[in-house]
């Protein structure tokens, strides 16, 4: 997130995203104790890609 803010580009943890991935993890829970499909309700707008040259190991600051 912070490389992202200083090089001017989107960053993707953003609380759209977390939400999403929290309803996406309790439906799949769910659907596990009732053995049944269960609707995902939260979408979230595209998560711009990280660059293919990101280093997660350099520094950031």
């Amino acid at each position: 997130m912070i490389r992202a803010i200083a090089e001017g580009r989107p960053h993707v943890a953003s609380g759209e995203v977390g939400y999403h991935v929290l309803d996406v993890m309790l439906s799949a829970e769910e659907s596990a104790a009732s053995g049944e499909f269960v609707t995902v309700n939260s979408s979230v707008s595209e998560v711009p890609v990280v660059p293919a040259d990101f280093d997660p190991l350099a520094r950031t600051v």
